[in-house]
């Protein structure tokens, strides 16, 4: 059964906001140590005069869902229709990939979620381009890490529900982020898969014919309950 939330409270998102990776990496306030401290006060106003008039445009979405699921190679079949597929590229003696973490998991159901800032919010954003170019840099940041917030939150539901203590959630695609190459444990077009079983289409969300998501200040991916599982 699907479980279908629209607009959780901004409120509990904001518990877990990543403010360093926001003011840092996406509005590239990369000073050092005790200049950076001196500019947090600074950083935190900034933070609360845009979430004023964003919060109406938000619609802070998500949908999930546990599958029964079987394992044929390095594929994950939830049915004759729906697979996921995670390449087993090891570089190294000992490395795991994905695909060896959800053979660890006790459980046979593979939980599977997407979630979304809403296309109100992107379009907000897309308006201050035109007006306050400043603040619309700021904004987008701010989205981007609104929806991966998000994403935490629900990974947290995730766990609540079915008792999870440890485990990892991965994306499809984003681990070509942590090092050259490892989008091949994840490829994004399993996208295809996550975004049919969980019906995203009644969330308002779309799928391109390359595989990225609209809005775009979305996520989607697995949560895999193994104790082993970690990044990669």
């Amino acid at each position: 059964m699907l479980e279908i939330k629209r607009n959780a409270p901004l409120e509990k998102i904001l518990q877990y906001l990543n403010k360093e990776e926001l003011f840092k990496h996406r509005w590239g306030w990369k000073l050092p140590s005790n200049k950076y401290t001196a500019q947090l006060p600074s950083l935190e106003s900034n933070l609360e005069r845009l979430l004023e008039p964003l919060e109406k445009y938000l619609h802070l979405d998500y949908v999930l869902g546990s599958f029964d699921f079987e394992i044929r190679g390095s594929q994950v079949f939830f049915d004759n229709e729906h697979r996921l597929y995670f390449p087993t590229v090891k570089r190294e003696e000992g490395d795991f990939c994905i695909i060896d973490y959800i053979k660890e998991m006790n459980n046979k159901k593979l939980a599977l979620f997407m979630c979304t800032c809403g296309k109100e919010s992107m379009n907000y954003a897309k308006a201050l381009a035109n007006q306050k170019y400043l603040d619309y840099f700021y904004t987008d940041g701010l989205l981007s890490e609104l929806a991966e917030a998000l994403a935490e939150y629900v990974e947290h539901q995730i766990k609540e529900k079915h008792g999870y203590s440890k485990g990892k959630r991965y994306s499809p695609g984003v681990q070509s982020l942590r090092k050259i190459g490892q989008s091949d444990y994840f490829p994004l077009d399993n996208q295809k898969t996550i975004f049919s079983l969980l019906e995203a289409d009644k969330l308002g969300m779309q799928l391109t014919d390359t595989c990225f998501l609209i809005p775009e200040k979305s996520v989607s991916g697995i949560f895999v309950s193994s104790e082993k599982a970690k990044w990669l």
